[in-house]
């Protein structure tokens, strides 16, 4: 248990996106309503339906969307961490089959 604390270069990047994308996704959910309220705060008719309507679909995209990515990269990262084969380990076992 050498490289306990060494994370495989995938794994890291998958790692750091998912990071990425819960925080954008808690940051929508936390002032994403605040955000919407504000910018349709002077529009009425058929103007204002438009914008409210595309902030909603963009608003709920990235929370749904960071959300759930977000898990997967972490799963992802976890199955790399564990399946990827080690260099220490890769070079004894080649060092060991050697004749």
């Amino acid at each position: 248990m050498r490289n306990a604390g060494k994370l495989h270069p995938a794994s890291k990047k998958y790692l750091l996106w998912a990071i990425l994308l819960m925080v954008l996704s808690v940051t929508t959910y936390a002032i994403g309503p605040d955000v919407f309220l504000k910018a349709n705060e002077g529009n009425h008719g058929a103007d204002g339906e438009i914008i409210g309507f595309a902030l909603s679909i963009v608003r709920v995209g990235c929370q749904w969307i960071g959300t759930a990515v977000g898990a997967a990269l972490i799963g992802a990262a976890v199955v790399i961490q564990v399946l990827a084969p080690r260099e220490s380990e890769t070079e004894e076992d080649l060092d060991s089959t050697d004749p």
